[in-house]
């Protein structure tokens, strides 16, 4: 290469250099201008350095061109831009952040144990970079979640749980007790999480399913009393919470504890019958109600037969009033043969998080963690993750809509 080649690079990386100082002088400009008039001073200092690095350029520029001109015949040497990436003008690839997020939502290691990971392969990452890098890529997928929660929420089919998890309380200096809830689509399977606060109250259940129209499935929480003969809604109720009152109950009274769980155990097994012949849905809600709905009433007629035995406060007590009480909703699911005769599906989805429970968690960790742990996020396939993110942010660039639907959630 000669001398003159060497010396168009070495202004051309300049004047490459140049340009994006001044880009940055700009940016920051920009945002002093919209503070208030005791920093125009700086403003005018930036505005000032900004005329001055143009006049720079245009001069380099100049510069390049009279030595090309000198030779036509030879090639410029040009400079490709930087591949486009998920965090603007960040040094993280996809690669690093996808690594970073499976620790921490698959693996559920906390940052500092990350931190330390990395640190042990030569890599000094700073808390601070590492939060920084972690609320950008959960800002690129919130689109992803708002989207697959505006599906979930338009199947006429759902399922609701919540469950426990420890949460710095910044008021407090200490760990709390808060609650993330999550809603199913019984249909296909996908799954969205839902945090407010850590709040397990009656508001956030109206922030849940106030508004929607269709049939939710739940465990007899008491917040979904609320619900029960609303407009639009049709709540039907869990068989596997009701069984586990009276296995606790056998301790206590093992010969009536036993004989509800026979009568429970006869609705699981037509259910089971029915799932390996690989019936369809018109036969399932047919048996169900020829079969399953008089077993049902026989279950009641057993209650109120061996109501008196039992104190309100003890085991078996407590399981026939909790049952007693759901029935009517425990009864709903043989109206339908999509409908499923526990809620167990919900609580599958909600079980991965129960492996983070031995550490706490930010408020802010938890928020996102919403957006990790649905159906299309739980998996523990590294290259897949890549791809999402990848794929998520090029289609939210593109998508006219601001919203990208994967495959699967």
């Amino acid at each position: 290469m000669s001398s003159k080649d060497q010396e168009i690079l070495r202004l051309q990386a300049e004047l490459a250099r140049l340009q994006a100082e001044v880009a940055n002088l700009q940016e920051e400009n920009i945002v002093l201008q919209q503070k208030s008039s005791a920093l125009s001073q700086k403003g005018l200092e930036k505005d000032r350095k900004i005329v001055e690095m143009d006049k720079t350029i245009e001069s380099m520029q100049a510069t390049i061109d009279s030595l090309q001109i000198e030779e036509p015949e030879k090639q410029t040497f040009v400079i490709a831009p930087l591949p486009e990436m998920i965090i603007p003008k960040g040094m993280a690839s996809e690669s690093l952040l996808a690594d970073i997020l499976i620790d921490k939502y698959v693996y559920h290691l906390p940052f500092y144990r990350v931190i330390q990971k990395y640190k042990e392969l030569g890599v000094l990452l700073s808390d601070s970079t590492i939060g920084d890098w972690f609320n950008a890529v959960c800002s690129r997928l919130r689109p992803l979640y708002d989207r697959l929660r505006e599906r979930i929420m338009s199947s006429d089919y759902i399922q609701v749980d919540e469950s426990t998890l420890p949460v710095i309380d910044n008021e407090k200096h200490r760990a709390v007790k808060g609650y993330i809830w999550a809603v199913r689509d019984a249909v296909c399977g996908d799954v969205y999480f839902h945090y407010d606060i850590g709040s397990r109250d009656g508001d956030t259940a109206r922030k849940l399913i106030g508004g929607y129209r269709g049939t939710i499935q739940t465990d007899g929480y008491e917040v979904y009393e609320a619900y029960e003969g609303a407009p639009s809604k049709r709540m039907i109720g869990c068989w596997a919470h009701t069984r586990r009152k009276f296995v606790e109950a056998l301790d206590e009274d093992k010969k009536h504890a036993s004989e509800a769980l026979v009568y429970i155990g006869k609705l699981y097994g037509i259910e089971k019958e029915m799932q390996e012949a690989g019936l369809d849905y018109d036969v399932i809600q047919k048996r169900r109600q020829e079969e399953s709905y008089k077993i049902i009433q026989e279950f009641e007629n057993w209650m109120n037969s061996v109501s008196g035995c039992f104190t309100p406060k003890s085991r078996m007590g407590k399981a026939l009033v909790y049952t007693y009480t759901l029935l009517p909703r425990l009864s709903r699911y043989v109206l339908d043969g999509r409908y499923n005769i526990d809620n167990n599906g919900v609580e599958n989805a909600i079980r991965p998080l129960a492996i983070g429970r031995s550490y706490t968690h930010s408020s802010a960790a938890v928020r996102h963690m919403k957006l990790m742990f649905d159906r299309g996020w739980r998996t523990h396939s590294e290259e897949s993750l890549q791809k999402r993110i990848l794929a998520s942010y090029y289609q939210l660039l593109d998508a006219t809509t601001g919203y990208y639907l994967s495959n699967g959630g």
